[in-house]
């Protein structure tokens, strides 16, 4: 082997050109893999307005990696590693469990780990740390960021009611309605201003990688931009509703404020870029090259890259390949049948009123409603709503569908309620626009469980799918609030108790077709 300095520069590059080869080819059969989710993510970033930035931000991360691939081209060093192949089979498994139960989220953000586990497995874990950046700015293209969202508004509701109340207008808070004298301002998941928190918080993210930061003082730039832009979305707010009350509610501004919203953004994160550009101006990590030894040299080990590679592949194939064998066909499906006897001890079934309360649940293989009366009096209304398979669009446990119907109804009171000894439902008190309220449980019967989380569902889901029992039903009971709850609750236990075994036996003869 020649190791003069020609010949460790030739090893050098041939290392690099065949690690990159490498990388290029096993992202692209990911992607081709995973192309289902990959999809998903393009229709989100095209027609989705909260991620449309998304292709953006693939596009920095993709040229942040390659100008960090090219300037520390003479410190990298190429390891490949084969333990990386276990990273990549463990999130593998993981999307194929949320493929399973069509959990989205689930298998977008593991698409997105398994492309840092390529970087691991072709570089090796140390190198790995030099892209973790352009790898990291991946986590603002992928919904995460959606649970944060019913916290803002709560949090911007608050702040912005203080302030009216300290600037001299009335104001009270409801919820996240804010009435004014002039009208009432509800802070709805749009003005939420997650989207301003996302582009604030990965321009921070940016602006520290760029000026080479230290840890600590990135750290803040990246909070301190967070908090920028949460306080600009707050005045954006804060000044549409004192717009709205000097004006009577008649400036255009009251209803088009999305423009000045991001103006008001964009000036003040330019300002606090400007600031943190002169107060960090001396306060940068050591370079690269200076964190390495002069000797570090890039090896060429062509066997061992090989390897690494085909141990990934391998692991790559494993989630779709799981999926393709347990996924269900739903042209398998006949004629379903509902069969629940006209009387259940002492409840007897009628149907209900054609436009009475009614949940909405989308796309089920069969629906099933009843409306039961017993001799005391007591009158309960039952929804089932049985999947014998899900897709996209047709799941029991979706944030479309809901217990309280159209827009007649609102949620006063929203909790878990322990249904017996081992179970628990989802209670929600609603109240109708003419003041009628109503008491509903909902909960889940699935893989011969009854559960009221969601995430529950969806994990018991995927377990009876592996055992050959796909199927899951959303359960409704509903009754009308009269002679306050404790009442009300005792009547609605009552016809659980009476006609829970009845209805989880139709349930499972229903999935024996």
């Amino acid at each position: 082997m020649d190791l003069s300095r020609p010949g460790l520069e030739h090893l050098r590059a041939s290392a690099l050109q065949n690690a990159a080869v490498a990388l290029i080819a096993l992202v692209s059969i990911t992607l081709a893999l995973y192309h289902e989710t990959v999809g998903s993510l393009l229709r989100m970033w095209m027609h989705g307005y909260t991620y449309e930035h998304g292709l953006v931000v693939v596009a920095i991360s993709g040229f942040l990696f390659y100008g960090r691939w090219h300037e520390v081209d003479r410190i990298i060093q190429v390891r490949p590693s084969s333990s990386a192949a276990v990273l990549v089979l463990l999130v593998s498994f993981v999307w194929f469990l949320a493929s399973l139960v069509h959990v989205l989220i689930v298998q977008q953000v593991s698409l997105m780990l398994l492309l840092g586990a390529l970087v691991i497995s072709v570089v090796g874990y140390r190198s790995a740390w030099l892209f973790a950046v352009p790898v990291a700015l991946l986590v603002f293209t992928v919904p995460v960021w959606d649970p944060l969202v019913p916290y803002l508004q709560q949090l911007l509701a608050n702040v912005v009611t203080v302030l009216l109340n300290l600037t001299g207008i009335p104001a009270y808070l409801q919820g996240t309605a804010i009435s004014v004298p002039a009208g009432t301002f509800e802070v709805k998941p749009a003005c939420s201003g997650i989207s301003q928190l996302m582009v604030g918080t990965m321009v921070g993210v940016l602006f520290a990688h760029t000026k080479r930061l230290t840890r600590k003082t990135a750290t803040w730039v990246v909070a301190a931009a967070a908090g920028v832009s949460i306080l600009t979305n707050t005045l954006r707010i804060y000044t549409t509703v004192v717009i709205g009350q000097l004006s009577g509610m008649q400036s255009y501004f009251v209803t088009q404020h999305w423009a000045p919203g991001w103006v008001l953004f964009g000036l003040g994160m330019f300002s606090f870029f400007l600031l943190a550009g002169r107060l960090t101006g001396q306060d940068q990590a050591p370079s690269t090259a200076s964190a390495h030894t002069p000797g570090a040299i890039v090896t060429e080990n062509r066997t061992s890259l090989v390897q690494s590679a085909l141990l990934t592949l391998s692991a790559l194939v494993i989630g779709p390949a799981l999926v393709y064998a347990y996924q269900s066909d739903g042209r398998e499906i006949g004629q379903l049948a509902f069969n629940l006897p006209a009387q259940i001890g002492g409840w007897r079934a009628e149907l209900p009123p054609s436009r009475g309360y009614r949940p909405v649940f989308h796309g089920p293989d069969l629906e099933h409603e009843r409306l039961y009366h017993d001799a005391q009096g007591g009158q309960v209304y039952l929804y089932v709503a049985e999947y014998t398979y899900q897709e996209q669009g047709k799941k029991a446990v979706s944030n479309l569908n809901t217990v309280y119907g159209d827009e007649t109804w609102e949620p006063v009171l929203t909790r878990t309620q322990r249904l017996g000894t081992s179970a628990t439902v989802k209670e929600a008190l609603i109240r109708s626009r003419a003041g009628a309220e109503k008491l509903v449980w909902q909960w889940y019967y699935v893989h011969g469980s009854v559960v009221s989380s969601g995430y529950m569902a969806k994990l018991q889901n995927a377990w009876g799918t592996l055992n050959g029992d796909p199927a899951i039903a959303a359960v409704v009971v509903a009754t009308d609030l009269e002679g306050g709850y404790e009442g009300t609750a005792a009547l609605l236990t009552r016809f659980v108790t009476d006609t829970r075994q009845t209805v989880e036996r139709a349930i499972d003869q229903t999935r024996q077709h």
